[in-house]
Order: C-alpha cells, then sequence, then structure tokens
C-alpha cells in the first residue's frame, strides 16, 4: 500500500496487524446471550436497553479500536432466526410504551457486514411495534448511508430519532495513530449534516486517556473536539474517560507497563472549559462499571479510597442534570488524590512526544511480530504528518 494512498491516509499498518493479535486473543461473547433487555424505571418513565448478537464489529475483525473489545459474535454458530425469535420474545415482556429505548448488537446497527440489510429489516419491523418517545442506537460513521436512515425514519416510531457515533476525537492524527478509527473527521462531518436533513439527531462520544500520548493531549483534544462538535450543533455530547476492558489494546499495553488510566478528575477538568449553556448538551457516561459482571472491566479510572463514593455520587448529580450547577461541588471538592492527579498533569505539555509514541509502538511491533521494514515506513509516515498537524 502506497504511503500516498487514500487508505494509507486512514488505514495505519502497524496498528491493524497489531489489532489483528489483539482480536485473535480475545475471548468471544457466550451464545447464551441472544438478546438481552435492561429495563429502568425512574419516576413514572421506563428505559430500555437491548442488546443482541452479531458476529461482532467488522471494523474490530479487521483490527479495530485500541480501546474497544465490541466483538466478537461466533459467526459460524449464529442463528439469525433463534437471534430475531429471542428479541422478538423479550420485546414483548416490555411496557407498551416507553420513554428512551437503545438498541445495540455487539458493534454497529447499521454495519452490513456486521447486521445483513435482510435482517435489519427483520430487526426494524420488530421495533416497529414500539412506542417510544426517543429512539437510539450506536453506529459506526462509516456505516450510515441515506438508504439506512430512510430505513430507520419508515420503520421506528419515536418522536425523537439518534444515532451515537463513537468520534472519540476531531483530531485525524490522534483518530489514526492512537485510536486505530480507520475514519477521518470529515466522514463524521457530513454524516451529521445528512442525519440532520433527514431530521436525525446525532449523539458523539468524546474519549479521554488515549494510548501513545500524555493526558494532556487527550484532554486538550477532548475540549477542541467538543467544541468542533457544538458548532456541528450535534444534540448531545457523550464524554468519558477510557476503562481497561479485556481483549483491548489498552490492556496489552497495561499489561506492558505502558499505559494506565486517566483519574476521573480529567472528566471535570474537561467539563471545567465550557458555559452552562454548552454542559446542557454534555452528558458522561462509564465514570462506574455499568456491569453485574465487574470482570468486565480490568481497571477503571482511578479515584483514591477517601473520596471515590462521594465523588461518583457528584457525577451522579451532574449526569443528572448536566450543568454549571451540579458541575461546581466537582471542581470545588477537595482531596489529595485531586491534588496530586492536577500536579502531574499541570507538568504535561498538550504536545505528541514522538520519540514515546515510536518507542512504544517498537516494543508493540516485536510483540505481534510486525516487520522492521513495516515499522520503519509507518514511523516515518506519522513523523512526517505529525509535523504537518504541527503547522
Amino acid at each position: 500500500m502506497s504511503t500516498n494512498s487514500d487508505e494509507y491516509r486512514l488505514v495505519n499498518p502497524v496498528l491493524r496487524q497489531v489489532m489483528k493479535g489483539v482480536y485473535n486473543r480475545r475471548r468471544s461473547f457466550p451464545m447464551k446471550y441472544l438478546c438481552d433487555i435492561r429495563l429502568e424505571r425512574i419516576y413514572d418513565q421506563f428505559f430500555a436497553q437491548i442488546f443482541f448478537m452479531s458476529r461482532g464489529c467488522s471494523h474490530d475483525l479487521k483490527g479495530g479500536c485500541t480501546m474497544c473489545n465490541y466483538g466478537y459474535g461466533q459467526e459460524h454458530l449464529l442463528d439469525q432466526e433463534a437471534v430475531l425469535k429471542e428479541i422478538r420474545y423479550k420485546i414483548e415482556q416490555l411496557p407498551k410504551r416507553l420513554h428512551e429505548v437503545v438498541v445495540s448488537p455487539i458493534g454497529s446497527m447499521l454495519d452490513e457486514e456486521e447486521v445483513p440489510h435482510d435482517f435489519l429489516i427483520k430487526v426494524f419491523d420488530i421495533l416497529s411495534d414500539i412506542k417510544c418517545n426517543e429512539f437510539t442506537c450506536e453506529t459506526r460513521a462509516d456505516s450510515i448511508s441515506c438508504e439506512k436512515l430512510r430505513l430507520l425514519k419508515d420503520n421506528i416510531r419515536a418522536d425523537k430519532i439518534t444515532l451515537e457515533i463513537g468520534v472519540e476525537s476531531t483530531d485525524d492524527w490522534l483518530l489514526r495513530n492512537s485510536i486505530n478509527k480507520n475514519t477521518e473527521f470529515k466522514t463524521v462531518q457530513d454524516v451529521i449534516e445528512t442525519a440532520h436533513s433527514m431530521g436525525i439527531q446525532i449523539c458523539a462520544n468524546i474519549g479521554i486517556g488515549f494510548p501513545f500520548v500524555n493526558e494532556a493531549v487527550s484532554i486538550s483534544s477532548a475540549r477542541s473536539s467538543i467544541r468542533k462538535l457544538l458548532e456541528q450543533n450535534v444534540s448531545c455530547i457523550a464524554l468519558f474517560a477510557y476503562n481497561i476492558r479485556p481483549g483491548t489494546l489498552l490492556e496489552q499495553l497495561w499489561r506492558m507497563g505502558l499505559y494506565q488510566c486517566t483519574s476521573l478528575w480529567a472528566i471535570a477538568e474537561v467539563l471545567s472549559s465550557f458555559s452552562d449553556v454548552q454542559l446542557r448538551r454534555i452528558q458522561i457516561s462509564w465514570y462506574r462499571n455499568y456491569y453485574e459482571e465487574k470482570s468486565k472491566i480490568l481497571h477503571m479510572p482511578y479515584l483514591c479510597d477517601d473520596c471515590r463514593e462521594d465523588v461518583l455520587a457528584l457525577f451522579d448529580a451532574y449526569r443528572n442534570d448536566p450543568c454549571q450547577k451540579t458541575l461546581q461541588p466537582l471542581l470545588s471538592y477537595q482531596c489529595k488524590c485531586k491534588d496530586e492527579w492536577y500536579a502531574g498533569y499541570r507538568m504535561q505539555k498538550p504536545e505528541i512526544d514522538f520519540l514515546n509514541v515510536q518507542n512504544m509502538y517498537t516494543a508493540l511491533s516485536k510483540e505481534f511480530s510486525v516487520s522492521a521494514e513495516l515499522l520503519e515506513k509507518e514511523l516515518i509516515y506519522m513523523a512526517r504528518t505529525l509535523s504537518e498537524r504541527r503547522k
């Protein structure tokens, strides 16, 4: 693949090979979970999250995102009719009227390699029986087309339809070389414009705690990304600090002593940059381990034992009502772990240390048998594009 090609601009061949190795070491999802529903009642409103089995994210299959383990299902054992039967049965148990419904396969709802077109139509046909105020499904930006958006509009009986997209960052260098996203921000911008023209809202996920770079870089990226997405008029931002999940590159780097989670104080630091009006559109997520099976997350963003429960309660308050009033108690909270984190953070420059990136890539290349020739070619390309980014 030529370094001048459009594909090379998006695809990092070293990270792709490394991530394929990570993928091959990962355990598949148990086939007993054909469909799972989590139902919550808050006051007099019902919220349902519907998850169904699929083959897994197709990007993940090819060597996907460094923080993600959204795959894989055992395709050779996957009985689509059994999955549909289970979805139909579980949905019949739901209340007749729901406030919000979130539906997702293992990876991306509109990814035709993961959820084939005929199967998607059958899923939408089942979902058409649900009446709700808000409907959300998660999908990658590069899986979205006008045809699929029309299918969504024609089949979902909801007052508001939202696509949740894992944007992570609007910085193309980080997307390619830290997150291994295989898309660029221009794709996200085009998707937002198309979705809005069809009356569909966008919720954009933004991350903190990227591998290969320091916390100051990812915090700076989060601030800049949120501002750009608010200018694009997305309906909401979901901000979260990366946790370490089994079967991810973050786990591999963590075990090699090359990565650790950021602190949850990093979330508060990002939020502190925004006005009350802006905060109303900035949600937070995954500051708690929501899984009943806690082993699904190996390591969470850090808080000390002295402040953990108090601070998590303050994050809960912000999540329930995102605004300056609920943010201020987090900003004014006093704890030794907060002081220590800020002391370290303030010593960092929001600049990518390419020597550190090179050393980490070299260590991973040895672990996953990446050829010296490919590594050298990629490092030269990354150094050049980083220099162009700084201009």
